[in-house]
């Protein structure tokens, strides 16, 4: 279900589609937080990140899809995928955030409206501190010699 919805992301007809399209793909990740859904659902969810990542950096540079109306659906979207992300995360999934800082920068640098600013710096915001605590926890993961070097003891010379 996830992989057409991607593609139609980028493929379909008509820029409405594509919009209804990540409204769909959202509605998927949005899982609440009792909801317990199973590993290989999770599991397919993450798999599908890095894709969604790439089809997010390609509707922020769609002309067609960076009218404010469309692009504020596509952001939300992207929110609501990035926070599933955040929650069950893993490297290729980090990677595939980070990847997506720079065209939401862009995005956010262009535009004059402040939703979709605020969006975008909430988006980058959240990415941001997950990667710094991510980068964190490896630097303490870091196993450390626990041997101890031993002195040299000066041997006195016997007279």
């Amino acid at each position: 279900m996830i992989e057409p919805l991607i593609r139609s992301t980028n493929e379909a007809r008509s820029s409405f589609l594509r919009v209804e399209s990540f409204t769909l793909l959202s509605a998927l990740y949005n899982i609440p937080k009792q909801n317990t859904a199973s590993q290989e659902e999770i599991k397919s969810l993450q798999d599908a990140i890095p894709s969604i990542s790439k089809t997010v950096s390609t509707a922020c540079s769609d002309e067609d899809m960076t009218k404010s109306k469309r692009l504020r659906l596509v952001l939300q979207a992207t929110e609501i995928v990035t926070k599933f992300a955040l929650n069950h995360r893993s490297l290729a999934v980090l990677t595939a955030l980070k990847e997506l800082r720079e065209p939401l920068q862009s995005v956010s640098d262009d535009t004059s409206s402040e939703p979709i600013k605020k969006v975008c710096s909430t988006i980058i915001t959240n990415v941001k501190n997950e990667l710094e605590k991510e980068s964190k926890n490896e630097k303490k993961d870091v196993p450390t010699s626990s041997k101890k070097k031993k002195k040299k003891s000066k041997r006195g010379k016997k007279k």
